[in-house]
């Protein structure tokens, strides 16, 4: 799928969260290039993981409960993420992008961050989706039967 490695010369801006949905935009110009993930997802720096999909299992406040603490956005992942966020400043531009047969990718950014993807159900269940805010142009894995 060559999206994937489109995303080379973007910049990586930001990373979030809309329920257990990952978002992580990317720009390239004036375009806004966005990832949702349903799948295992992380951010990597040297041997570190820095951010993990299911960060968001976990309270900032150990006192907190799980559910409450998710609709109210106060998990590590959403800490995390808006501390990574703030990291980015005007993004780091991506360097490398490698995608697997069984739709697993990783993306290299500049400071030694890493983007990794790793698709984790057996049925045709949307894992990933890469588009181009407003426009029409989706990449879907797996892609539907009458896409491959």
């Amino acid at each position: 799928m060559a999206a994937i490695a489109d995303l080379c010369g973007t910049r990586f801006v930001n990373v979030g969260r809309t329920l257990n949905m990952v978002e992580v935009g990317f720009t390239r110009g004036d375009d806004e290039v966005r990832l949702h993930v349903q799948c295992p997802f992380r951010v990597v720096r040297h041997s570190k993981v820095l951010l993990g999909s299911t960060d968001y299992l976990y309270p900032l406040k150990a006192h907190l409960d799980r559910t409450l603490a998710f609709d109210r956005y106060e998990t590590q992942f959403d800490r995390t993420a808006r501390l990574l966020t703030e990291m980015l400043g005007d993004g780091l531009p991506v360097r490398e992008a490698h995608l697997r047969d069984d739709g697993a990718f990783h993306l290299a950014a500049a400071d030694d961050l890493r983007i990794e993807v790793f698709p984790a159900v057996s049925g045709p269940i949307e894992c990933w989706r890469l588009f181009v805010k407003d426009s029409d142009k989706h990449f879907v894995y797996p892609p539907a039967a009458d896409e491959s």
